[in-house]
């Protein structure tokens, strides 16, 4: 089982992952390269948008392909990013990147259409040309001598013509790396949904998705009838945000919404203006209507003491010809897209960008799904409903299209008991988008909701801190398990095959429903993509806790595995416990002592290749340099600045496998800081 993946913190501050590198040769230092899109295909002009990129490894499809249809690099419904269209565009990446051996490294491209690769030290004002191809697509390869530990200025250029393919790999390898795309040196990653308060550009998005009765603002549970989106077929007022610093929020808003209404804010702290006019502290009825489109829109400007905001809507009506109070739709609140600042952002925009800025340093976001124990698929809340917080972070298009947006990674932890038709439904999304209700269930050319970039990867856990007794899954887990055995189900008879289960069979079940998905998983991106680019994670409690990870290793490799001859399985569904699970293990916390993650020259895993290993494949003893136990071809790792095992404890049930790979020494290349 691999055990260099981004195990990320889970504090509320700016947290990181344990540092540890995905690439064998080293890597683009700070995260990635910084992507330039053009809508040209000459690099000219301003981008239309930009982002970090974890790793250049795109397969944008095939112009009058059914199974894989051409389209945008952009990923997102945002207007900046669907601009570049499937063709005629360009990109241009520059960054950093960092050799782990003083090697001649060959650098290879292969792409659809033109190329160019350069490099320097960093430092030097002048570019090496690694590749030229810009008129002429296909394989290109350069060998150049690197120095270890050494940065260079990066910079990589593409153009996309009107036909055909659309791909571009820009890829590594030297006598110690074998060929790969080249990664960022540094895995890191974030707990996204901890600043879920200021991810979107319309910051009703973030509100509460109560709708008071603007007479009797305490009056919420039974005012008033909303529509499926949640919008409110009566007057209504909506929290926006509360408990925020003061002058935090300052700044004018752009308010829009379809219909008219009579707008105040609450405690005076907004005032309004539309077509010129300064109405103070309550927009009137009528004012800022646009009868050709039953719109209303208005600025607000909000005064640096609103640490809550109350959006009031009385008489309210939503269609032209309504004449009582009807409700309003499609409100939106834009944010300034400066703190204090006088401009709102762009009505095509989704994202907060400052937060999108700030999500650079990192190569993956983590969202949590764990305490969504009633989800069905039926009951969750989609991207057209009036909010998308407080309301248990089940908008899986916004995730996605979040990573796209930030060329970043995806790692999801499912709600708890989700079941296998939501599972496959999410799986679905993620490989090929969502019509806003549901997953389309093959490739297309223009969905509604994109699916994740190609380039990204999904990491996916089972909900999260199953071991952890004072949060509301466990007691979940531990209740459905002994259930499942009380009325010997499939799934019941199968954890208890051999009769060991015993009376609390939290971790067997645990197992058991990680394998489910990582079965339905591959079901959706097939073999090849298991751990390549999709990677199951089943994670327990340092020094394996509870038998948090080595029950459940134990019980897959008996059962799914035949480890000791008694599945009931057919030899030919049989697999091993790395055939389910690409990774696990604990986190390592970032708290107050050092909040943004910085990290020193640290090695991470020592020896994590067995690139110094007295032992053969498929040998049971021996001693492995690094590792305190080994059998064959796996080991138990402890790192000696922690003092506490990332993996279970060995012995002969803990299977935590790692394929021997030669000569390869994992570090951290640089300090992760901007």
């Amino acid at each position: 089982m691999r055990l260099d993946l981004p195990l990320l913190a889970l504090s509320a501050l700016l947290a990181c992952a344990t540092p540890l590198c995905a690439a064998e040769g080293g890597g683009y230092l700070h995260a990635g390269l910084d992507g330039e899109y053009f809508a040209n295909a000459s690099l000219t002009g301003s981008p239309s948008f930009t982002r970090r990129d974890v790793r250049l490894d795109f397969d944008w499809g095939l112009q009058s392909s059914a199974t894989n249809p051409l389209r945008g690099p952009g990923g997102s419904i945002s207007s900046a990013y669907t601009a570049v269209g499937p063709t005629n565009w360009s990109a241009r990446w520059t960054g950093q990147l960092m050799a782990r051996f003083g090697e001649t490294y060959t650098f290879r491209t292969a792409a659809s259409d033109g190329v160019r690769v350069f490099i320097r030290a960093t430092g030097s004002t002048s570019w090496t040309t690694l590749i030229d191809a810009w008129s002429a697509g296909g394989s290109h390869s350069v060998a150049a001598p690197l120095l270890a530990n050494t940065a260079y200025d990066f910079r990589v250029e593409y153009r996309q013509g009107i036909s055909g393919t659309a791909n571009l790999r820009v890829l590594w390898s030297s006598p110690s790396t074998p060929e790969e795309p080249i990664e960022a040196a540094t895995q890191a990653g974030v707990n996204a949904e901890t600043y879920s308060s200021y991810l979107f550009a319309d910051a009703l998005k973030s509100g509460r998705g109560e709708w008071m009765n603007p007479e009797d603002e305490n009056n919420k549970k039974v005012w008033p009838a909303c529509d499926a989106d949640g919008w409110p077929l009566a007057d209504g007022t909506m929290i926006v945000w509360e408990g925020q610093a003061p002058g935090s929020t300052a700044g004018t808003y752009r308010l829009t919404f379809e219909g008219r209404a009579k707008v105040g804010t609450g405690f005076s702290v907004g005032t309004f203006s539309a077509g010129g006019v300064n109405y103070g502290a309550t927009l009137p009825f009528g004012a800022g209507y646009d009868a050709a489109t039953n719109t209303t829109s208005a600025d607000v400007r909000i005064n640096d003491t609103a640490d809550i905001l109350y959006l009031q809507l009385r008489d309210t009506r939503h269609l032209p010809s309504d004449t009582a109070a009807t409700g309003v739709r499609k409100v939106q609140l834009l944010r300034p897209v400066e703190r204090g600042g006088t401009v709102p952002m762009s009505p095509g925009a989704l994202f907060h960008p400052a937060l999108s800025h700030a999500l650079r340093r990192f190569t993956t976001l983590r969202w949590i799904t764990n305490y969504d124990s009633d989800i069905t698929w039926d009951n969750r809340v989609r991207p057209s409903y009036c909010v998308a917080k407080d309301i248990k972070h089940r908008y899986w298009e916004y995730m996605i299209l979040q990573a796209n947006e930030t060329g970043k990674d995806l790692f999801v932890c499912t709600p708890i008991r989700a079941d296998d038709d939501y599972l496959t439904k999410v799986a679905q999304m993620i490989r090929y988008g969502s019509d806003g209700v549901n997953p389309y269930t093959s490739p297309q050319a223009n969905p509604l909701y994109p699916p994740l970039n190609p380039n990204l990867r999904v990491y996916v856990e089972r909900s999260n801190e199953i071991w952890n007794w004072g949060v509301p899954q466990s007691g979940n887990n531990l209740d459905d398990a002994k259930a499942a055995i009380a009325q010997n189900t499939v799934d019941g008879q199968t954890m208890n095959f051999d009769g060991q289960a015993g009376a609390e069979p939290w971790v067997r079940w645990h197992g058991l429903k990680t394998v489910q998905i990582s079965n339905i998983f591959r079901t959706v991106f097939g073999d090849a993509a298991m751990g390549s680019r999709v990677r199951i994670l089943y994670e327990y409690q340092y020094d394996d806790v509870f038998g948090s990870g080595s029950t459940a290793f134990a019980f897959i490799d008996d059962y799914f595995g035949n480890a000791r001859g008694t599945s009931p399985l057919p030899a030919a569904a049989q697999h091993p416990v790395p055939y389910y699970i690409w990774g696990g293990g604990g986190a390592l916390y970032y708290g107050a002592g050092n909040p943004m993650g910085y990290q020193s020259d640290f090695a991470g895993f020592t020896n994590a290749e067995f690139e110094s290993t007295a032992l053969a494949p498929g040998t049971s003893s021996g001693t492995v340099p690094g590792w305190t136990t080994t059998t064959g071809s796996a080991g138990l790792y402890r790192p000696p600045l922690l003092g506490a095992a990332l993996a279970a404890p060995s012995g002969g049930d803990s299977r935590s496998q790692r394929p021997a790979r030669p000569a390869v020494h994992r570090r951290l290349a640089a300090p992760l800081r901007e």
